[in-house]
Parts: C-alpha cells; structure tokens; sequence
C-alpha cells in the first residue's frame, strides 16, 4: 500500500521537526510513501533531517520516494543523507 503526500498543501516552507513529526504521521501503516515536493522551492535542514535520515532508520521497512523536488530540495536530501 502506498501514500501520496503533497507537501506544498501542508506547508509553504517546510522546515522544522516539529513539521516533519506531523508530516509522519500522515504515512500511516503504508509500505511506501510518495511525497511531493511540487511548488516548494527549498527545506530546512531539521525537517529533511527527521524524515530521511532518523525515520528511515527507525523504519527501513518503509519507503520514501521524492517527487518534483527542486535542485534545492534534492541538495537537502543528499545533505542529510550523506
């Protein structure tokens, strides 16, 4: 089962943990999230930080696919990745 999130209808700027936490909880009991990140032109390093790296590694079983990210939003994503 997967989910679709888009994240532009949630927040303009998304950027804290706080957001990122509540963000989750959207993911439900899905096996695969899809978020897109269509009309978000950049994120904060706490928000991407608490998804892509401390969720997913509390969760490997779940995957996280990106979608329409800006150069901006993939270069947060890869910062906190590694």
């Amino acid at each position: 089962m997967y989910n679709s999130i888009k994240i532009h209808e949630l927040y303009h700027y998304p950027v804290s943990r706080g957001q990122a936490k509540e963000l989750i909880q959207k993911f439900d009991h899905n096996t695969e999230v899809f978020l897109d990140f269509m009309d978000v032109n950049e994120m904060g390093p706490s928000f991407a930080d608490e998804i892509f790296r401390v969720y997913k590694r509390q969760h490997p079983e779940i995957k996280i696919s990106v979608e329409n990210a800006s150069d901006d939003v993939k270069r947060m994503i890869h910062h906190v990745t590694g």
